[in-house]
C-alpha cells in the first residue's frame, strides 16, 4: 500500500478552469469540436448538479439548438452560488447559432464560421469564476506532448485553409 503524498496528489487533481485563450485556440485549430467537448462536460455537470432530465450526449450534439437552454441552466446555477452571469442567453444563443451556419458563406466570408467561440466566451468565463469560488489551489492542467503535435498540426491545416480561401479559382 503507497501512501498518496500531496505532490502525488497534485499531479491527479487539476483546476477545472480553462483560459480563455485555451479554449479559443482549441476551438479554432479544432474547427469548433473542442467546443462541443466543453458543452458535453458542462451539460454533465449541470445534469449532475441540478437533477436535469437530460440527454448530454444529444443537447451537445444539437448544440446550435440548445445553446440557449444551456446558457439559461448555468445562468440558473450561477445565479444560486451568487455568481455573477450578465448575459443574455437568448442572445448567446442567436450569436452562436449565427456563427454555426456561417460555413455557408462564399470564401473567404465563410472563414467567419470559426468564430463560434466568440458567443460562448461568456459563458467560459461564467464557469472559470465558479471553478475559481471552488477549486483553490489546484494546478491548471498543461497540454502533453501528443496535444502540443496535435496543437501544431492543427494549426498548419488551419492556416492552409486559411490561405486557400483567398485564393482564386
Amino acid at each position: 500500500m503507497t501512501q498518496e503524498t500531496p505532490q502525488n496528489i497534485q499531479k491527479e487533481n487539476y483546476s477545472k478552469v480553462i483560459p480563455i485563450w485555451k479554449f479559443i485556440l482549441l476551438s479554432v485549430i479544432t474547427f469548433g469540436i473542442y467546443e462541443l467537448v466543453w458543452f458535453y462536460r458542462n451539460w454533465k455537470f449541470l445534469k449532475s448538479e441540478q437533477n436535469l432530465k437530460i440527454t448530454p450526449l444529444l443537447r451537445t450534439i444539437f448544440a446550435s439548438i440548445f445553446a440557449w437552454s444551456f446558457a439559461s441552466y448555468q445562468k440558473k446555477f450561477l445565479n444560486e452560488k451568487n455568481i455573477a452571469f450578465n448575459y443574455s442567453p437568448i442572445l448567446i444563443w442567436v450569436s452562436y447559432f449565427v456563427f454555426r451556419i456561417l460555413w455557408k458563406l462564399p470564401d473567404p466570408y465563410s472563414l467567419l464560421s470559426y468564430l463560434t467561440f466568440v458567443p460562448l466566451i461568456p459563458l467560459v468565463v461564467s464557469m472559470n469564476k465558479y471553478w475559481l469560488s471552488i477549486e483553490q489551489n489546484l494546478a491548471p492542467k498543461k497540454f502533453s506532448w501528443w496535444q502540443i503535435i496535435l496543437i501544431i498540426l492543427g494549426l498548419i491545416f488551419f492556416l492552409l485553409i486559411v490561405f486557400a480561401s483567398f485564393l482564386p479559382e
